[in-house]
């Protein structure tokens, strides 16, 4: 289905969870498509639309499961190192915000995954969603670093062993 066809049904979706508002819908067209796409491939039901709230708001929690797997003694640290990274970026693009990203990783000899995972729980307050990079370019830079300064400052002191 292509995302064309898939919009109306996806748009459906986020009016009736009260996360858009259907006249607002044809001014940010292109946004909901960039949604809809990404979704695309991981949407099994139209209900995993309404789902991705982490689009359209700010996440209120974090998935428990996801920040004891992912938020280390070292993870706010290394966060912080990273929303000054990204607020230097001039583009933030998905291949800009991926190559910060796995920059930062090597100056800090680390797996990517070490930054991604707390990102992507920052971010969308869960674990999962599509490709981290493009969620970012659609987000945009300002929302990403308002929501990873929020998660550091609400998980800051959630420290599990490394």
């Amino acid at each position: 289905m292509s995302v064309d066809t898939l919009l109306p049904l996806a748009l459906r979706e986020w009016v009736a969870a009260g996360l858009v508002e259907e006249a607002e819908a044809s001014a940010r067209k292109d946004e909901l498509k960039e949604i809809v796409a990404l979704m695309q491939p991981r949407a099994s039901r139209l209900g995993d639309f309404a789902d991705a709230v982490y689009f359209f708001a700010d996440p209120d929690g974090y998935d428990e499961r996801t920040l004891k797997k992912h938020w280390k003694t070292d993870t706010a640290a290394r966060l912080s190192q990273y929303v000054e990274r990204l607020r230097g970026l001039d583009a933030f693009e998905e291949k800009s915000v991926e190559g910060a990203t796995r920059t930062l990783a090597g100056e800090l000899e680390l797996s990517a995954s070490k930054l991604i995972h707390p990102a992507r729980l920052s971010l969308c307050g869960v674990g999962y969603g599509p490709g981290l990079f493009e969620l970012m370019e659609v987000l945009g830079k300002d929302t990403c670093v308002r929501r990873i300064e929020r998660a550091l400052d609400v998980l800051a002191p959630e420290q599990h062993v490394s």
